[in-house]
């Protein structure tokens, strides 16, 4: 039973498989898989590449359950069109920079931190460095490591328990030679699926994040021991309760008994089912988190009181600062002034959800969805792309106060309106063909930031423009030389599968909206942090047969020749209860980004600088 996986091409630190399914109970992660070719985000996976453009009446035109829609489908009813193309050569400019701003006038105005950068100022208010670590360890890297301490948590007190029972604590050491049976395992395993050596066991170690690979390892085959060991009947109560309290829990306990009673009885060793042991894990995690009393920020410099135990911010801080980069501090410095300002505002127009109409609508909002595979919670850290469901709740109070703010102006004739602009080629289901050369900050098999990244990528998309304007290099020439997207292999099982072959450097056919965010690495979060989406500018603004603006996106520097967009179609075969919904949420993503950013610029904000040598 092997969850460890490999997150190649992801802008997600490599999770334990403990803090994977950790996430996966309380609906944190995506599913832990074998180490396979796929990418955590973008998430390409999860929603597949648009079908060729049918000419044929009543073709089904699935929403996406990507971005901010539910997962249901639309039907088309007309003929789907190309929008015409214009022939103009290839010119573009690298957008001009500013200056930096300077330091605003405050007495007392801390030093520039080595590796948190400038402080942040929000109109004369300095936010403590301690409080952007605290975000930094709610961001990407540190949630991983936050749900491996309540692991640990877990496994401590499963060890006491064992121990008072009268068992030994040396019953639950994990030797060596069991770790080197896993590497073992993994070695075989990635040698199945890439039998030319495409994929090495160096590449899957890449990924993890802050603990040695083997100490990886070892902690997974210790909360394997405790919790789901080869003889059904020494499982612990607990996970007795988890697999009782899923579907058929009782048949599928009955089963597992059986199959070793008839093992022991025939000396035949019976290989150990991986799915069903993933579901098992899966439902372990799940009822350790939701039998756990857990407080979130209980107290200063405390993450989480789990069962009275505390993840600390310092402890949190240690495992990951060596990871931590100026992209990782932006961030977390951006939803400081985004979740403030809006806050500030929200509460001044006297629209402010209070704690029990956020969490009476959040519940409104997910509980449909709750027991499906489509499940808010699922959908908000593997495709939003939210670092955790903690984060996406608060930004549901923040769009539900902003929705509250809004429904005077919201009428029947302003979602048509937004539909016809915008919504309509989302559901629709618009494709394009582009070719998107990506000169790249992030070591994106490495799943590292480079050293001096910004600045490199920057001096390549500068080069990259003399060639193609000033000596009218060949555009494929361009690509092939410049483009760096990372086209992972694809396995045997890909291949039998017949799963179709990536874009090669940047060469995207046939893509929807949402299929094009994931690629490009954009997502829900990454939007409201930074208010612009190259995504959106290629499918509703850009002209077919140009080419685009060097645009700063969330890899590098992003430059897009679109060749082809499809119409949007004239008539929706849905009914307009439905599209109203959809148009809403649409109109109030899109606006509440805007409203983010336009605040950012009406208020005084320092420190939110950006790498590179051309600041926004």
């Amino acid at each position: 039973m092997l969850f460890v996986h490999s997150r190649l091409g992801s802008l997600h630190p490599w999770i334990p498989a403990a803090a994977a399914l950790a996430l996966i109970g309380c609906g944190g992660s995506e599913e832990a898989k074998g180490p396979e070719t796929s990418r955590a985000a973008p998430p390409s996976e999860l929603a597949s590449a648009a079908k060729p453009a049918s000419s044929s009446p009543g073709i089904m035109v699935e929403v996406p359950s990507s971005g901010s829609f539910s997962p249901l489908t639309v039907p088309v009813e007309d003929v789907l069109e190309n929008e015409p193309g214009v022939e103009k050569p290839l010119v573009a400019s690298f957008p001009e920079g500013r200056p930096a701003d300077p330091p605003p006038a405050i007495d007392d105005l801390p030093d520039e931190d080595e590796l948190l950068g400038k402080p942040l100022v929000i109109n004369g208010r300095v936010i403590p460095f301690e409080e952007i670590k605290r975000q930094c360890c709610l961001g990407r890297y540190g949630v991983a490591e936050i749900e491996t301490a309540k692991i640990w948590i877990f496994i401590d007190e499963e060890i006491k328990r064992r121990v008072a029972a009268g068992a030994s604590a040396e019953e639950f050491v994990v030797k060596d030679e069991e770790v080197h049976g896993m590497v073992k395992a993994i070695e075989e395993q990635i040698k199945a699926e890439y039998p030319q050596g495409d994929m090495t066991l160096e590449d899957v170690f890449a990924n993890m994040a802050t603990e040695a690979p083997l100490q990886r390892l070892r902690v997974q085959r210790l909360f394997e021991k405790l919790f789901l060991p080869e003889d059904p009947a020494q499982y612990p109560p607990v996970t007795i309760a988890a697999i009782l309290s899923g579907p058929s829990g009782d048949v599928m306990l009955a089963q597992v008994q059986e199959t070793y009673a008839e093992a022991k009885q025939t000396g035949i060793e019976m290989p150990r089912n991986s799915d069903l042991d993933d579901a098992f894990m899966q439902q372990i995690v799940a009822h350790l988190h939701s039998t756990a009393t857990i407080e979130a920020a209980p107290a200063l410099g405390v993450l989480y009181r789990v069962n009275g135990v505390d993840i600390t911010v310092a402890d949190i801080w240690e495992r990951i600062k060596s990871l931590v980069t100026v992209m990782e501090v932006r961030a977390a410095k951006q939803w400081i002034v985004n979740t403030t300002l809006l806050k500030e505002a929200l509460a001044a127009a006297n629209v402010w959800l209070t704690d029990e109409e956020a969490e009476a609508a959040y519940h409104a909002h997910s509980d449909p969805y709750k027991d499906s595979i489509f499940s808010y919670e699922r959908l908000a850290v593997t495709l939003k792309q939210f670092p955790s469901i903690e984060r996406y709740k608060e930004y549901r109070r923040i769009y539900d106060s902003f929705h509250r703010m809004k429904k005077p102006e919201i009428t029947a004739e302003t979602l048509e309106r937004h539909g016809e602009l915008r919504t309509n080629k989302i559901i629709g289901q618009v494709s394009v063909d582009v070719d998107v050369i990506l000169c790249s900050a992030f070591d994106i098999k490495a799943g590292r930031w480079k050293s001096n990244g910004w600045v490199e990528a920057e001096n390549r998309m500068r080069d990259l423009l003399d060639q193609i304007v000033e000596e009218q290099r060949p555009w494929e020439e361009m690509v092939e030389k410049y483009s760096e997207f990372y086209e992972p292999p694809a396995s045997v099982s890909a291949r039998q599968e017949g799963l179709s072959e990536r874009p090669v450097k940047g060469r995207f056919r046939n893509y929807q909206r949402n299929n094009l965010l994931n690629e490009l690495g954009e997502s829900e979060y990454e939007l409201f942090l930074n208010g612009t989406s190259i995504t959106d500018f290629i499918f509703l603004e850009q002209e077919v047969g140009t080419l685009g603006t060097p645009m700063r996106g969330p890899l590098g520097w992003y430059l897009p020749r679109l060749t082809r967009r499809s119409k949007p179609p004239r008539q929706l075969a849905a009914k307009e209860e439905t599209l109203a919904i959809l148009r809403l949420d649409d109109y109030l993503i899109q606006n509440l980004n805007s409203f983010a950013q336009e605040l950012i610029r009406k208020n005084e904000v320092f420190g939110l600088e950006l790498p590179g040598t051309t600041p926004k």
